[in-house]
């Protein structure tokens, strides 16, 4: 089967949560690129499906919990496969936009 990919996949385990029909889902990522989002979450989610993805990147690990800067991206998504990994759900979605949330948003973000 030929590989179908367009964009070089970079891995990436940070935490995922998304969004869909107001259910949230959480889980983390297993790679990115430019277009996609590959995670794994507990729930499969059907194809086709419009979701909202914030992906948390924390910058600097070495410093404490308390000052830990980080930055969290809102990606506008569309399911395109879902298939069962060990027990759990691998969930590709393709990347439609995205923004930086300003800290405040993101702070909202995770008291939801």
């Amino acid at each position: 089967m030929p590989d179908r990919r367009f964009r070089k996949r970079v891995p990436l385990r940070c935490p995922v949560e998304v969004r869909a029909k107001r259910r949230k889902y959480s889980g983390h990522t297993v790679n990115i690129s430019s277009t996609g989002i590959y995670c794994i979450l507990d729930t499969p989610l059907p194809m086709q499906e419009k979701v909202d993805c914030y992906l948390a990147l924390e910058f600097r690990p070495w410093v404490p919990e308390p000052q830990k800067q980080g930055v969290v991206f809102k990606c506008d998504c569309v399911v395109i496969r879902t298939e069962e990994v060990g027990g759990m759900y691998g969930v590709a979605c393709r990347i439609d936009g995205y923004r930086i949330l300003k800290p405040s948003e993101a702070n909202a973000v995770h008291a939801n």
